[in-house]
């Protein structure tokens, strides 16, 4: 995110460096809000193991955000967000 100045990036610089964002949306005043997003989930292989994944396998998962909020396509704010989870075999959160 340092590549992008709040006050002087444009929406085509943040678009033309990161590629076309997953949604935009525009308020009643006219502000832009686009959001890349990211997310991983990778299955504990003990999962598969009969008997044995039930006590000892489940999957992690990851979630990136990144926002950023325009006015009249000048960069006003950017916002990251990182989040990440497991779940056991029996659906519990650990």
């Amino acid at each position: 995110m340092s590549q992008f100045k709040q006050g002087s990036s444009t929406y085509n610089d943040v678009v033309s460096r990161l590629g076309n964002p997953i949604s935009t949306t525009v308020d009643s005043d006219g502000l832009k809000t686009i959001i890349y997003y990211d997310s991983s989930v990778k299955v504990d292989p003990l999962t598969a193991v009969p008997i044995v994944g039930l006590f000892a396998g489940g999957a992690s998962s990851e979630i990136k955000m990144l926002s950023f909020l325009f006015k009249n396509e000048i960069l006003q704010k950017m916002n990251y967000t990182e989040s990440a989870s497991h779940v056991n075999s029996m659906g519990q959160q650990k």
